[in-house]
């Protein structure tokens, strides 16, 4: 199964990242795949940090793929392999989300893609 989400520059949101719900995994689901496909690269953003992505949970922002992973200012596709298996013992589904550090960015498209069984 796969979880989708894009985000769209400029976004109209307070500060310099967004943050979307990805979506849910079952307890005993295992995630293989999070690719970043930069669809339109990222430009008009401020300061010297690059524009990217982050996957990963409410606790752990990054647990799935870590800003060093990516660069949005490339066209480009990135995967981070996780290969984590969210514990059978859990009782509850757990949220995945991915943030886009935009930057205040003006122009760019990516699409995120967590990929489980």
């Amino acid at each position: 199964k796969t979880l989708v989400t894009t985000f769209t520059m400029p976004v109209g949101s307070f500060g310099t990242s967004t943050t979307q719900n990805l979506g849910n995994i079952s307890p005993g689901r295992k995630i293989q795949s999070v690719s970043i496909e930069v669809n339109t690269v990222f430009a008009g953003y401020s300061g010297n940090v690059l524009p990217n992505v982050e996957v990963g949970t409410i606790g752990d922002s990054d647990v799935y793929c870590d800003s060093p992973s990516n660069d949005l200012t490339e066209d480009a596709s990135f995967i981070c392999n996780p290969e984590y298996v969210y514990p059978s013992s859990e009782t509850q589904d757990q949220t995945i989300r991915a943030r886009c550090n935009h930057y205040n960015a003006t122009s760019g498209n990516v699409t995120v893609k967590l990929t489980y069984i």
